[in-house]
């Protein structure tokens, strides 16, 4: 699957299923979880790949084929295909597939990419997609396009992300037995964009204390929110606390 583009093989194999330079094509990888018995998985790969061929529209599946708990598959568009068609009703497939043989499966759905020098790519893509998936622990496909600003902490170890995170809120903790309401006042303060009459609303609190708590925790840490790269350092582990509910 994974070739140089300068091989023969590449270009050879890629006739074969009909890529051209301008076929748009979508890599997706599925993996079954962890829990699935090793044994049943061969099993379970040739069913599923058959059942994908059977309801896929004929030709946009050219490719798909299981090795351990990994499933790779090529999804072929045409013109007839609205922008993420096709790739919705490859997802969608999935559920009544997993009800019915009691397992879970994750994926991670590449862009769309031209040409068999595409191939690739998608794949890493795909790949990146999937590993995020499976860091949120979710049933079901994502597509790499959709993941935003994740992409950037895909396999990041949580121990570096815990880290980064706890240098902004571990300090802003108070005391057992105190009550300062920082930790909460920057996450609320960061949601609303930084407003801070809708952050003061949000906190039922005075606006004026509210513009306490902001120059307090700009005092306990050192930075300032006038600070680009200071502000830009504290959103980034607002939406890292967030998203990774791990601290």
């Amino acid at each position: 699957m994974r070739l140089s583009q300068d091989s023969e093989d590449y270009w050879q194999k890629s006739g074969e299923i009909g890529i051209v330079p301008s076929t748009s094509i979508v890599v997706g990888l599925l993996e079954f979880a962890e829990w699935v018995n090793p044994s049943t998985l061969s099993a379970l790969s040739v069913q599923l790949v058959a059942y994908l061929r059977d309801k896929m529209p004929a030709g946009a599946l050219p490719i798909a084929f299981g090795n351990e708990r990994r499933i790779t598959i090529l999804l072929m568009l045409n013109e007839s295909h609205k922008p993420g068609k096709l790739e919705q009703q490859f997802s969608a497939l999935l559920p009544e597939w997993e009800h019915r043989n009691h397992v879970k499966l994750l994926g991670g759905l590449s862009s769309v990419r031209s040409g068999v020098d595409a191939i690739n790519t998608g794949y890493q893509e795909a790949d990146k997609a999937l590993a995020y998936q499976k860091t949120r622990g979710e049933q079901g496909t994502i597509r790499y396009t959709d993941i935003g600003v994740n992409r950037l902490f895909i396999r990041q170890p949580a121990e570096d992300l815990n880290a980064f995170m706890a240098e902004i809120f571990e300090p802003l903790r108070p005391a057992k037995g105190q009550t300062s309401g920082l930790e909460e006042t920057l996450m609320t303060y960061m949601a609303c964009g930084g407003s801070a009459v809708q952050a003061a609303s949000a906190l039922h609190i005075h606006i004026n204390t509210l513009y306490q708590r902001i120059h307090k925790i700009e005092e306990i840490l050192g930075m300032s929110l006038s600070n680009q790269e200071h502000l830009l350092h504290l959103q980034l582990a607002c939406y890292l606390k967030q998203t990774y509910r791990s601290s």
